[in-house]
């Protein structure tokens, strides 16, 4: 089973090619291909993020708050079919730690959750359930609608 939680902290730096070159071999000896890059070539990732009517998340989030979270729903195909998986998401992010938590499950029924508040079954999936507990959560404190994409 794929991991359904994140805990991480961003460093960015800007490398050189030269750097770069150096430091892939080190990096392919303890970390796995990504799956949804077949034979090395590029895909899309696809967001849609969801906000209050009056865009508080957002706003919350620009003023650098010591917590905030949000929620979003991500695909990588493009355009995903009602029967492609989705992810549906959870971050948070607190002192600069982030942590992401999602539920695996079909774009129909993201969409009948995230519009019209329709459950999915998820075949008594402990994580996968209590994940979406904390999602309902979200969606009590928040009367999300998709906002961006």
């Amino acid at each position: 089973m794929a991991i359904q939680t994140f805990a991480r902290k961003e460093i960015k730096f800007l490398l050189t090619e030269a750097q770069y070159q150096s430091l892939l071999p080190q990096l392919e000896r303890y970390m796995n291909p990504d799956q949804f890059c077949v034979d090395g070539k590029e895909y899309g990732i696809y967001n849609i993020y969801y906000d209050t009517p009056d865009d508080f998340l957002i706003r919350e989030s620009l003023a650098k708050p010591y917590y905030k979270e949000k929620i979003r729903l991500r695909s990588y195909l493009s355009s995903a079919n009602p029967d492609n998986t989705v992810f549906l998401e959870i971050k948070k992010k607190i002192g600069g730690i982030v942590n992401k938590r999602r539920v695996t499950m079909k774009l129909q029924q993201a969409e009948a959750y995230m519009l019209h508040g329709i459950r999915p079954d998820l075949g008594g999936k402990h994580i996968q359930e209590q994940v979406m507990d904390e999602i309902e959560v979200f969606r009590q404190r928040y009367p999300v609608v998709p906002k961006q994409y």
